[in-house]
């Protein structure tokens, strides 16, 4: 008696070719060895379960990175003249105060990642908003 055919959605027609160095493959066949699964079974289950890990360099543009600082200070800058005119008696709106305070953080933000991308190499980013 022949073995019943499997359902179309069950069915395994693709395949894909891939090389790893002998390191690679070391490891891959000790963690399914501890997974007590085979090799196929194991870069099938992470291939579509699992979480790739990618790496990329990054070369920053350093001129580009200080300008771009130099463009987000002078719009700290603005809204700094911005909360001080609402502070030294210019029409008063909790909505607006709420919005600087928004904007300005979202600014600061934008200038950490800026100063995390960059990293040493860009320089001082202190600004006088608190």
């Amino acid at each position: 008696m022949a073995r019943p055919k499997k359902e179309e959605s069950l069915r395994k027609g693709k395949q894909i070719s891939i090389r790893f160095s002998e390191a690679e493959y070391a490891k891959i066949t000790e963690l399914t060895k501890k997974q007590n699964t085979t090799v196929t079974d194991y870069l099938r289950d992470h291939s579509v379960h699992g979480k790739v890990q990618t790496t990329f360099q990054i070369i920053a543009d350093l001129e580009e990175v200080k300008k771009a600082a130099r463009e987000l200070n002078g719009i700290l800058v603005n809204l700094q003249q911005i909360s001080k005119y609402y502070n030294t008696g210019g029409t008063y709106s909790q909505a607006m105060q709420h919005a600087i305070r928004g904007a300005t953080n979202s600014v600061l933000t934008m200038l950490a990642v800026l100063k995390k991308m960059a990293g040493e190499r860009i320089g001082n980013f202190k600004t006088s908003v608190q």
